[in-house]
């Protein structure tokens, strides 16, 4: 037995058939996969992971917590299906993946088939006793946020405004684990894409990068994107700060680069490349743990956000942000003064109007677990697991039209990934 847990054990596949044969029109694919910490599975061809209703995967759990079965059916099968298709296994071990390929086929003449043998992919785990014949198991208590017990909820005196209106109510009451996309060789990239783009803009996504403060990078699709292929490069007038940015309604808005005053964000118009900035009002510095944004903007059903840290205070303040897309203005519509320490959470995200705070952005397991309602001013009873499986998110916002929070994560060292995950709510 392997000794999971206390020993990180890189990925390992093992695949039952090397070749897999096509019958009734309809393959059937499985891999099995040893590892830990738990890592990020995908299955892949051609370098492009397999996504959407075309294929059905499932991920089976094993009496063994460092061990699963991956497997892939794809019905329906045609001609430019016959190719070699790849489970892919990744944790924070060395940041290393493996991969393991099988190849489909269809039987030979009097149902001839070549000898199926089973292969393995990376390096065996060793061998050890199992913890529990070496040690008990001893829990720590878990300590109640005191802090987070009783929020205040009020406005910034000068900027109340007329409170909007919610135009679209739910619930958040699940968090899947992640989707691997790409991988990226920085500590604070983003990915991005429109959550209410018109139909000839809905597949293009946006990436920036770090050491390039002045550039927004447009890919017209995803396979654009997982090969790193832009099709179009924005100049900003306004280099921008950190990776707190969002597009939508077919704008980049974002952080202004810092210059001695907090607060200052942009509108840029992805067809004009015309810009708009306004001022937050009262902002101060850095926000959440990480300290690497001082605005988070966020977009949901009802509408545009700015979630950012209010001065001589730890307390996080919430701007309803509006703008006609026609139009090159931006408004600031009501703030939120919420006494919420922004320093001791990892993130936050903003989903039908209700405020989410993610724990931690660096431990592996973390939970959301405060969630404040901006329309009714009410804080929510919400304990969430998030699975964070390469332990520092340092990107997490949420697309209403794909239903999904999307992610960047520093992996390892300096190389960083993309992932998609999806979330599940209650309309």
């Amino acid at each position: 037995m392997y000794l999971a847990g206390t020993l990180a054990i890189s990925p390992y596949i093992r695949v039952p058939n090397n070749v897999v044969y096509v019958y009734n029109k309809t393959a059937k694919i499985e891999c099995e996969v040893q590892a830990w910490p738990e890592p990020v599975l995908a299955w892949q061809s051609n370098d492009i992971t397999l996504e959407g209703p075309r294929y059905r995967t499932e991920v089976a759990t094993t009496g063994d917590p460092w061990r699963w079965i991956m497997r892939l059916e794809i019905p329906g099968v045609r001609e430019h299906d016959m190719r070699q298709y790849s489970c892919v296994a990744k944790n924070e071990l060395n940041n290393q993946t493996v991969m393991g390929h099988i190849k489909l086929q269809y039987p030979g003449p009097n149902q001839q088939m070549t000898v199926q043998q089973p292969m393995e992919f990376g390096s065996r785990p060793p061998l050890l006793t199992s913890y529990e014949e070496l040690c008990q198991v001893q829990r720590c208590p878990s300590c109640p946020r005191c802090d987070r017990a009783q929020l205040l909820i009020t406005t910034i005196n000068g900027t109340a405004g007329h409170k909007p209106r919610r135009n679209t109510n739910c619930q958040l009451y699940a968090i899947g684990k992640p989707v691997y996309h790409r991988f990226k060789e920085e500590l604070f990239g983003a990915w991005l894409r429109d959550s209410d783009a018109s139909d000839s803009q809905r597949e293009k996504l946006w990436t920036t990068k770090e050491n390039d403060v002045e550039r927004l990078r447009e890919y017209k699709s995803k396979t654009s994107f997982k090969a790193d292929h832009v099709d179009e490069f924005h100049k900003l007038q306004k280099p921008f700060f950190g990776n707190g940015h969002i597009v939508y309604s077919g704008s980049f808005f974002y952080q202004a680069n810092e210059s001695g005053h907090p607060g200052e964000i942009i509108r840029y118009d992805l067809t004009q490349s015309r810009i708009k900035s306004v001022h937050l009002p009262h902002a101060a510095g850095r926000l959440y743990s990480a300290q690497h944004n001082q605005v988070d903007f966020s977009a949901d059903d009802n509408g545009l956000w700015a979630i950012y840290s209010i001065e001589n205070s730890n307390n996080t303040a919430v701007a309803k942000l509006s703008f006609d897309p026609s139009k090159d203005g931006l408004n600031i519509d009501y703030i939120w003064n919420i006494s919420l320490n922004h320093k001791q959470v990892g993130e936050m995200f903003i989903v039908c109007g209700v405020l989410y705070a993610l724990d931690s952005a660096t431990e592996r397991e973390s939970k959301v677990s405060t969630a404040i309602d901006l329309y009714l001013n009410k804080q929510l009873e919400i304990s969430l697991q998030f699975t964070n499986p390469f332990r520092k998110t340092t990107q997490l916002g949420y697309d209403n039209t794909h239903k999904a929070s999307f992610t960047s994560k520093n992996l390892h060292s300096n190389f960083g990934g993309t992932f998609a995950i999806y979330i599940f709510i209650r309309w």
